[in-house]
């Protein structure tokens, strides 16, 4: 079984991967080894590389990977490079300033299908971003007014990133190339996650970085639960990206379908092992709508069978060990106390919050401020956004406006999708394959409403890096899109 197809980019791809994880393991080390000014000139000096190179999807990859924390090996380190009376500045949005650069307008942005809804919804965030800062940083004044001109001040940084991430992910080839990427990488976030649950620390905070540790004790150890939560972001897109390739029907895929369903596997158990409620029920979900997918679409069960078989394997392996056991053990009755929520009781045997105590802060702010605008970008919203209840915290902060938008938009999306489906050909690679984007922006919904939010103006100025991942996601979606479209005129013009 190969884990390369046989293509003539494999021994191309292959380097990029090796490079990907060089680079990755050398950042680690130069933060973990080297003073905190030679770790900053070292990530500056990668900006200027970028700035430099012609290959910019790699160097978003990286910067998105090292946002995110992958396998907890850089902590806090390049999300916070420099602060300076509260104001902060990290490699990401240094990134956007550096990409904006490169990218001046002097090119238009290939939107395609999104076009329409990808800039009136950020149209409308610019307008309640300036709002804000005349009415609450400007004219409010005091403590509240400097505070809002700060968080104004950060945001503003990573504005080019509207602009230039579909700039950087402009064609379906970038898409695969930044999801193959995605993909190599999970096996090292597991690593990194056994790494703690065996020694009860990350292995950033091992080498000295200012982390957590859990009394320097294994799992079996602890009477409560470890929770290596590490790369989550990266990893959905992983998960979503391995699936669709899976089922793309194209003979020129990077990563063999054996291997990309191996990296499924590997990617489900991760998130099982974060003990992380919110994603392994958005795991199960779009598992679940995939096989149904299949079966109506008469493909048969063999991606369920063959899932099965190697979750079998997985679990069988991982289960020889006793402190992955336990820590499965403990994950498994997380995953269960859900069943006492259905029963009537909302903390989930004690072990959730997000549906009494954060519900009932979040909302008082709802029935306090106006019900069609909520908080808006205020002192107020800052202190209601709570990323851990999406919906209630969007509600209270948008109000009624930005809920019934955001259902428009999505609503929007799927309805495209299922429309460019039915136009495609049955010989298109891409025929019923593009539903798995539907899945996918479901998938988002159920993470955005049980676990951190994906949506919401105020909460993407209060915590800065995440609007990246929607750009992200509309950017991948709509150069899939287009793609499909270019495919299915090839196909009913082959003489063109």
């Amino acid at each position: 079984m190969r884990i390369l197809s046989k293509t003539k980019n494999n021994k191309t791809f292959f380097n990029l991967i090796y490079r990907f994880y060089l680079l990755l393991l050398f950042t680690a080390g130069i933060i973990y080894f080297m003073p905190k000014i030679i770790s900053i000139l070292f990530l500056l000096f990668t900006l200027v590389k970028f700035f430099r190179s012609k290959n910019d999807c790699f160097w978003f990859a990286y910067a998105f990977i090292i946002t995110f924390d992958i396998a907890g090996l850089f902590l806090d380190q390049t999300t916070l490079l420099f602060s300076l009376n509260n104001f902060s500045i990290t490699y990401l949005s240094l990134f956007g300033v550096v990409s904006f650069l490169k990218y001046p307008f002097s090119t238009k942005v290939q939107l395609g299908y999104l076009r329409k809804p990808y800039l009136v919804y950020f149209t409308i965030f610019f307008i309640l971003l300036i709002y804000g800062l005349i009415v609450h940083g400007i004219l409010g004044g005091g403590a509240s007014g400097y505070r809002y001109i700060i968080y104004f001040l950060q945001t503003t940084l990573y504005f080019p990133l509207f602009y230039t991430i579909p700039k950087i992910i402009d064609n379906f080839k970038k898409v695969t190339l930044f999801s193959m990427l995605m993909i190599s990488l999970v096996p090292l976030n597991l690593i990194g996650q056994v790494y703690m649950l065996i020694y009860g620390m990350s292995i950033s905070t091992q080498f000295g970085l200012s982390g957590s540790i859990i009394g320097g004790l294994n799992v079996l150890d602890s009477d409560k639960i470890l929770r290596p939560v590490f790369g989550i972001t990266p990893l959905f897109f992983a998960f979503i990206m391995s699936l669709f390739f899976y089922f793309h029907r194209s003979k020129e895929l990077v990563i063999s379908k054996s291997y990309l369903l191996v990296f499924v596997l590997l990617n489900f158990l991760s998130i099982y092992l974060s003990a992380t409620r919110g994603y392994i029920l958005t795991y199960i979900v779009i598992l679940f709508l995939i096989i149904l997918n299949n079966i109506y679409y008469k493909r048969g069960l063999k991606f369920a069978i063959r899932s099965f078989i190697l979750f079998l394997i997985g679990m069988f392996l991982l289960l020889a060990s006793p402190t992955l056991r336990m820590q499965i053990s403990k994950s498994t009755e997380r995953v269960l106390s859900m069943e006492e929520v259905a029963r009537g009781d909302p903390t989930a045997g004690g072990t959730l919050s997000r549906l009494t105590t954060r519900h009932d802060r979040v909302m008082e702010y709802y029935y306090t401020n106006s019900k069609i605008l909520g908080t808006g970008i205020s002192k107020e919203g800052f202190e209601a956004f709570d990323q851990h209840v999406g919906n209630q915290s969007m509600l209270a902060t948008g109000g009624l406006l930005e809920v019934v938008f955001v259902v428009i938009f999505l609503f929007y999306i799927v309805a495209k999708t299922i429309l460019i489906n039915k136009t495609l050909h049955s010989s298109n690679d891409f025929k019923n394959t593009i539903l798995i984007l539907i899945f996918f922006l479901i998938g988002f919904l159920v993470i955005h409403s049980t676990s951190s939010f994906k949506f919401g103006i105020v909460g993407w100025i209060k915590f800065g890096a995440v609007f990246v991942v929607p750009i992200l996601f509309f950017t991948i979606y709509n150069n899939i899109l287009i793609e499909a479209k270019i495919k299915n005129y090839q196909i009913l013009h082959p003489n063109e």
